[in-house]
């Protein structure tokens, strides 16, 4: 990958798929590879999606380089792409703020999550918020408390909670 970079050839990657349905080819005009901590990305021009795009390293699941060979797009400037997709990324995964109802049981499971109580009841339970990263972060955690917790805040997350254990009741009734 390093020296098709260097040689300006294209790539043809076998990357997974945004839905989570496998993966797919895709022909790349390769732009340069960036480290950040410790992580390898490959940003390149995509012909599929016709827009740059930045591909890790270690998700590339096979490559071919191809003999066409590459020129740098009018106008390309890979630190100021690079530092936009940055900061991109970094207001993608602010905190995802998720209130729960959890049980007097369950208290000591929420010890080691970012939360900060909110309420707590005079059966014992409390009124928490823990911040995730990710609305699927959230659906996780409370699917991971089970009986233990009530999603009360976000709707769209009590609500995948609720499909979930529906789901999984089903499972179980056969």
């Amino acid at each position: 990958m390093r020296g098709a970079v260097w040689a300006a050839r294209q790539l043809d990657l076998l990357y997974p798929r945004s839905d989570d349905q496998g993966a797919q080819w895709r022909r790349v005009e390769p732009h340069g590879l960036v480290c950040k901590a410790g992580v390898w990305y490959l940003v390149a021009y995509c012909q599929m999606r016709r827009d740059f795009r930045t591909f890790r390293v270690s998700r590339i699941e096979d490559l071919v380089v191809r003999d066409e060979t590459t020129r740098p797009r009018p106008g390309f400037n890979l630190q100021a792409y690079w530092e936009q997709s940055r900061r991109q990324y970094e207001e993608q995964t602010m905190p995802f703020a998720l209130v729960l109802r959890v049980a007097p049981a369950a208290r000591r499971r929420t010890w080691n999550a970012e939360g900060t109580v909110l309420e707590e009841e005079a059966d014992g339970s409390l009124v928490v918020r823990i911040d995730t990263e990710s609305a699927q972060a959230a659906i996780a955690y409370a699917l991971a408390l089970g009986a233990a917790a009530t999603v009360l805040d976000p709707p769209e997350v009590r609500d995948a909670v609720a499909a979930a254990a529906r789901s999984i009741a089903r499972l179980y009734a056969d």
